[in-house]
């Protein structure tokens, strides 16, 4: 590993909270997406992409490096985990397999899918997780 390492690259140099702000004034009316882009300091086509995804501004603004997406909200992995380690406190502790299996089953119970391509390819990324 590089001692001291320096970034190369400016992409996602802009914060969340800049990004948000930005979204809610042009969703609102008070700046244009060039104004508020120059304003705020975010990148013009990330902001024009963002706008045109028709979520909320929280969810609009959210960082996400790479191409893995999460499967579960916070809550969802939250309530995941808690079940985990109850569990473990009744003394029936869960291999790795068998966390995976349950996570595929709380998956399937939470989240709707619409093909079985989905499912498969939910399959793939609960199977391939790092516990």
């Amino acid at each position: 590993m590089v001692r001291n390492y320096k970034r190369k690259s400016q992409q996602h140099s802009w914060s969340e909270e800049s990004m948000a702000a930005a979204i809610q004034d042009v969703r609102h009316g008070i700046l244009s997406a060039k104004k508020a882009a120059a304003q705020y300091h975010v990148p013009l086509t990330t902001l024009r992409r963002r706008l045109s995804s028709n979520n909320e501004t929280n969810v609009a603004a959210r960082k996400l490096l790479g191409r893995f997406r999460p499967v579960f909200s916070a809550e969802q992995e939250k309530e995941l985990a808690d079940y985990i380690l109850e569990m473990e406190s009744r003394l029936f502790g869960l291999g790795t397999r068998e966390v995976r299996h349950l996570a595929l089953q709380f998956a399937e119970k939470n989240i709707l899918h619409t093909s079985l391509t989905q499912l498969k390819d939910l399959q793939g990324v609960i199977g391939s997780m790092d516990f």
